[in-house]
């Protein structure tokens, strides 16, 4: 979801009028002062941990590596996306930059295959299945169709990434399993994004505690909190983006 919002946060940054925004309301997004300071945050966090690589797990379209390139990131991106439709995107939207790759992968756990439930937004695609709560605040979170995809791991594809790295995580309820597929490169990440789900929107999904226990015993604390997707009838904050920073002595 955050996906999307970060598409929405560009062009409305560029001309927003109230009709617009009153639209972007009924699908549960807002553009608010906040998002300036958060923008900030992360061109500091860029500078001061020295971010070589930047890589982007549940890439979609590639929306977050073009808002990375706005921030005046210059280093390489890897981004990964299973999905054939938003990869066949995401690799045109690349093919400019010679220091942005395009990996048609999903990450997990462990190397694999898995089944991966693509949502008519594309946006909310996710290896599990979308629960009633997400489709009741998003009924474009729906699944129209399943695509059988290849699964790698954060270990095997930043074997070669030169560090620092910052890793941002938006596959939608399987961020926990990308993350203990990093047991080697842990040492070597300086900042993680990931999201957060504050309800069940997909069956199985990471807890929020449990992302926050698994980033604080490897060492990395809050930064930044991105409010995301809501509820667009009760105003309830489902989704937001943690960026986090490893502790420094």
């Amino acid at each position: 979801m955050n996906e999307v919002r970060a598409w929405v946060r560009r062009r409305a940054t560029q001309t927003l009028k109230r009709p617009a925004r009153q639209f972007l309301r009924r699908l549960g997004y807002e553009i608010t002062a906040h998002e300036a300071d958060s923008d900030l945050g992360m061109q500091n966090l860029l500078a001061a941990r020295g971010i070589q690589t930047v890589i982007d797990v549940g890439a979609n379209q590639g929306q977050y590596a073009d808002h990375v390139r706005t921030l005046g990131f210059q280093g390489h991106i890897h981004s990964f996306e299973p999905g054939s439709a938003a990869f066949a995107l995401l690799e045109r939207a690349s093919r400019q930059d010679p220091t942005w790759e395009a990996h048609q992968l999903a990450l997990g756990s462990e190397a694999g295959v898995a089944e991966l439930m693509v949502a008519q937004n594309s946006v909310s695609s996710s290896l599990l299945p979308v629960e009633r709560a997400h489709l009741d605040a998003a009924p474009q979170s729906r699944t129209d169709s399943t695509e059988r995809v290849t699964v790698s791991t954060l270990d095997r594809e930043c074997e070669r990434a030169e560090g620092p790295l910052l890793v941002k995580i938006d596959t939608q309820g399987y961020e926990l399993p990308v993350l203990r597929g990093a047991r080697d490169t842990m040492s070597r990440i300086a900042a993680v994004q990931v999201e957060l789900s504050f309800a069940p929107l997909y069956a199985g999904q990471s807890s929020y505690l449990g992302l926050l226990t698994f980033l604080a015993d490897a060492g990395f604390t809050p930064f930044q909190l991105i409010p995301g997707f809501s509820d667009p009838q009760s105003g309830r904050l489902l989704q937001a983006d943690l960026v986090t920073v490893r502790e420094t002595a």
